[in-house]
């Protein structure tokens, strides 16, 4: 097989067609759909893994216009099972998975004091858990084939802290620490792993979030004025700087979590 030197390190070329696959955990959301459109316009073969599935669908017919393939796949990553069959599906009907984003999560604001196990326990299963059962599905065909891009999503709770919002801190910041830990077990492989972390975001799920407090307006300013540049976050923020991590060009970045918060962290 031909391989292509890049910086010293040998990484084949992608599939016949030279597109790259593409899976994005989590693509069904606001800003795991701006990151699929993103690298579907880059070139890239993509599938939308989500656990709604008919959300999944909806954003893959939409995203058709944009044009190149574009799948869904019915995706719980807190679930071996799903985790298995989506990435057996995606396999079948684009290639093997070079590039995964893991844009997952799940967000419900609570006290340690007012929480319960039950929260706990679905707060880190989805926002450490997950994350780390799909990096291990897709890592061994990446090594095997000297090539990948890993990029998780995690907020920036996970290096600040967020008030009532301990548990997705914690969560937050093991993903980190996981993203750090993993970039050095395969730096020699051909696999880069990299965290991209968003402060608060126009989403769905911070509308979701917003809908559940005492007071909405407050809350929005607090989050507009916890921002230097006094504004909240968009998707289309994101997906560009998750796209560079994505990409072939970005083969010497890895280990890094990359803030995009509009000046909320500086390191």
């Amino acid at each position: 097989m031909t391989v292509h030197s890049i910086g010293g390190a040998q990484q084949p070329p992608p599939g016949p067609d030279n597109r790259r696959v593409a899976l994005v955990a989590g693509g069904a959301g606001g800003i795991g759909q701006e990151i699929a459109e993103q690298l579907l316009r880059d070139g890239m073969r993509v599938a939308i893994g989500d656990i709604d599935a008919q959300r999944a669908a909806q954003v893959a017919t939409k995203l058709t216009a944009v044009g190149g393939d574009v799948i869904w796949v019915e995706l719980d990553i807190t679930e071996q099972s799903s985790v298995s069959r989506a990435l057996n599906e995606v396999t079948t009907r684009l290639g093997p998975i070079d590039v995964l984003i893991n844009s997952a999560g799940w967000n419900s604001a609570a006290s340690l004091l007012k929480s319960d196990d039950v929260y706990w326990r679905r707060m880190i299963d989805v926002n450490l858990l997950g994350g780390i059962r799909i990096t291990q599905a897709v890592l061994g065909g990446m090594i095997e084939r000297g090539y990948g891009r890993i990029v998780h999503i995690a907020g920036e709770a996970g290096r600040a802290g967020t008030a009532n919002q301990s548990l997705m801190s914690a969560a937050n910041g093991g993903t980190i620490a996981f993203v750090k830990a993993m970039a050095r077990e395969v730096m020699n492989q051909g696999v880069t792993v990299n965290c991209l972390s968003p402060g608060p975001t126009a989403t769905p799920m911070l509308d979701q979030l917003i809908q559940y407090a005492d007071d909405a307006a407050e809350m929005v300013a607090s989050l507009r004025g916890a921002v230097p540049m006094n504004r909240l976050g968009q998707p289309q923020d994101i997906a560009p700087v998750v796209a560079f991590l994505a990409s072939e060009g970005a083969g010497f970045v890895t280990g890094q979590t990359i803030s995009v918060s509009g000046g909320m962290t500086m390191t």
